[in-house]
């Protein structure tokens, strides 16, 4: 810093490496008591050594930067992605992020490995509202309610963007840098953050947990990478059509739903890694529809409402096929009744009924809700999906009305109607689901 006098006045003059330019101290920021040339030097002296102290402590955090974890490669992927998502804000996130949440992390924290950054969430949140700005050197000011904000804002779309490469690193996509995040759930991160942004003074508590497959925190739903319409405006009177990127949209209600568009993609990036699959014999449907052709997706859809619902006796998928069989022959189009399109439809032979009850938020079911239209039932995955949550249901309404645990062919008969059909009807059904799933168990 050097100064520059004119009459009894002195103006101070410091060259800011982030700026990259020379900058003027503000007149409130300089001493009243700066008298001569003496104070004038003995000030600069006094903002050097601050201003050093700061460089040496930016200077550790490069070093921090690429020592264990390389953050320095990792800012460079997320940064383009960002500027993607925020074109208007991704600048300052950058510097938030640099300025802000590595200097907290990494230097007072020592803290080096991601998946242990959630442990300092609320050590975090009270650092905000002590720390003074970076870029007032010599002031006192505090950082404002609203940029503490902006700083947890950017830290969760730190967190979402790593997870998401976690995500793709399982399939080979991305570096080996990226392996540290194997088992890291990104609800963790995102809930901690909501709360801690809905009030900075209320100590955040803990996010309710989701299964690791989902690729949204609770209450809210994944929507895929989709066109949308600009409307005319003055600046642009014939409207245009930009692409929405994949995001998590906040459900209505808050509650937990699972939409197609999630549904879809959970089943794109897990099914074909699983080793537990349904036994793979064709059941003699070898035409146009084959038995095995949906191993994937009943393997998946059992395994995920296992470990979702956590039965005290695990749904097998075994079962899961054989009642697919007795119910379509894996045909994906068949429906019930041509004449009724509320008729049983799909793989799983799904009522419309049966649809609606899956996404009444205020009927039979607690939680767990699947929101389809009529016509996403004639997809495989999401009739699979939506057949095994309602044999759960249906398993849990025979234990009710058996008044014990009841065991999954129980279910399956609830599932089938049996009670209500004749003697004769209820064994034809009974006894071709029975036959399916004893010739897989051989």
């Amino acid at each position: 810093m050097y100064f520059q006098r004119r009459g009894d006045k002195f103006s101070f003059i410091y060259y800011d490496t982030t700026l990259g330019k020379n900058v003027r101290l503000k007149s409130s920021e300089i001493p009243s008591n700066i008298r001569t040339e003496i104070d004038a030097e003995e000030f600069c002296k006094k903002f050097d050594r601050r201003y050093d102290s700061l460089q040496r402590r930016l200077s550790e955090k490069m070093k921090w930067k690429t020592q264990f974890f390389n953050f320095e490669k990792t800012l460079e992927r997320f940064q383009p992605s960002r500027k993607e998502e925020a074109p208007n804000s991704w600048q300052a996130d950058e510097y938030y992020f640099n300025y802000y949440i590595l200097d907290f992390f990494l230097n007072r924290k020592g803290e080096n490995n991601l998946n242990n950054w959630h442990f300092h969430f609320e050590n975090f949140r009270d650092y905000l509202s002590t720390v003074r700005q970076l870029k007032q050197k010599i002031g006192k000011k505090c950082l404002a309610y609203a940029t503490r904000n902006s700083i947890i804002k950017s830290l969760n779309a730190f967190m979402r963007f790593m997870w998401r490469r976690r995500e793709q690193g399982r399939h080979g996509e991305s570096p080996n840098d990226y392996l540290l995040f194997d088992g890291l759930n990104k609800n963790v991160y995102s809930n901690a953050l909501k709360k801690a942004q809905r009030s900075l003074k209320t100590k955040p508590q803990q996010a309710k947990q989701v299964h690791f497959w989902r690729l949204c925190p609770p209450g809210e739903h994944w929507v895929r990478t989709h066109p949308l319409r600009v409307p005319p405006s003055k600046v642009n009177p014939a409207g245009s059509v930009t692409t929405r990127n994949g995001q998590c949209a906040r459900n209505p209600t808050g509650k937990d739903q699972l939409y197609p568009d999630e549904i879809q993609e959970i089943g794109a990036q897990n099914f074909s890694l699983l080793k537990e699959k349904p036994n793979s014999i064709d059941l003699g449907f070898t035409g146009k529809y084959k038995g095995n052709q949906y191993d994937d997706l009943i393997a998946g859809w059992t395994r995920y409402w296992n470990e979702v619902l956590k039965p005290e006796a695990p749904l097998d998928p075994d079962l899961v096929k054989a009642l697919i069989a007795s119910e379509s022959g894996f045909n994906p189009n068949i429906l019930a009744n041509k004449k009724d399109p509320d008729s049983a439809r799909g793989l799983m032979q799904v009522t419309n009924k049966t649809r609606k009850i899956l996404g009444d938020e205020k009927g039979e079911l607690k939680d767990h809700y699947l929101t389809l239209t009529r016509e996403e039932l004639n997809d495989p995955s999401n009739n699979i999906c939506a057949g095994i949550r309602w044999l759960f249901r249906k398993h849990a309404i025979a234990s009710s009305r058996l008044k014990r645990l009841a065991t999954w062919e129980e279910a399956v008969a609830e599932f089938k109607g049996t009670r209500t059909a004749t003697s004769a009807r209820a064994k034809e059904l009974i006894d071709k689901f029975n036959s399916y799933l004893k010739e897989l168990k051989k």
